[in-house]
């Protein structure tokens, strides 16, 4: 049985696309990226974390959630799952509300597998972020259809 040989991996830079070479991630020689559809990606990703949980002000907010999610996204948080655009756009308010003085800071390149983006991020006051997650998105049609949320390092209670 022949094997395909695998697909390379990206890391999607704020305005490029870099195929992963020898000693880099994945360690496939490096190709062409394959088309805008890696850069969109990358972009959602960026996108739903800064334009989305980073923005305070609500209609920018809510023009941005029309923008990059399905209607029937499917969010996917450490302790429960949001069904939908509305119910996202609710949650998103209710989590910003939460924590007034936190910001989002992105923690390295989007990275970007098809129609797969992962983002890391840092979350806590300004210049000091106490916790650390990801975001993994599937995207099609150029939206994000379904979002996991996964944290990595949070402070635990006393």
């Amino acid at each position: 049985m022949q094997r395909s040989p695998p697909r390379p991996h990206v890391i999607a830079g704020r305005d490029t696309v870099e195929p992963l070479g020898p000693g880099r991630l994945g360690g496939d020689t490096p190709t062409r990226a394959e088309g805008p559809s890696m850069t969109n990606v990358a972009e959602l990703m960026r996108r739903n974390l800064l334009d989305v949980f980073n923005e305070r002000d609500p209609e920018r907010r809510a023009e941005a959630i029309a923008e990059i999610y399905a209607e029937d996204v499917v969010w996917h948080e450490p302790d429960r799952v949001i069904h939908g655009r509305e119910a996202l756009a609710v949650r998103a308010a209710e989590f910003l509300a939460g924590a007034p003085d936190w910001v989002f800071e992105t923690a390295g390149p989007v990275s970007v597998t098809a129609d797969v983006g992962h983002l890391g991020f840092l979350f806590g006051p300004a210049g000091a972020p106490v916790v650390t997650g990801m975001d993994i998105a599937h995207c099609k049609d150029g939206v994000i259809t379904e979002l996991y949320t996964l944290i990595v390092e949070a402070p635990q209670p006393s």
